[in-house]
């Protein structure tokens, strides 16, 4: 996914001109259920067949639940 890296300025052409930069920072509370049904509206998991999705699924679920240690 995309990653935020302060101080990271892309290098851009000559057409662009007066560009100025904006952050905005939010945090929004998600439990383990929400995060796997937003992940169900990527992309990625929307043009994925059965066995990627189940897999996707399983990763995030593992990833979530037994690395970081989140409940359900």
């Amino acid at each position: 996914g995309d990653v935020y890296k302060p101080g990271l300025r892309p290098v851009v052409g000559q057409e662009f001109e007066g560009l100025e930069s904006h952050v905005t920072r939010w945090e929004d509370s998600l439990s383990t259920a929400d995060i796997m049904e937003l992940t169900k509206s990527r992309s990625y998991y929307l043009r994925a067949g059965g066995a990627t999705r189940s897999k996707v699924l399983a990763n995030l679920d593992w990833y979530l639940q037994e690395h970081l240690g989140h409940a359900v």
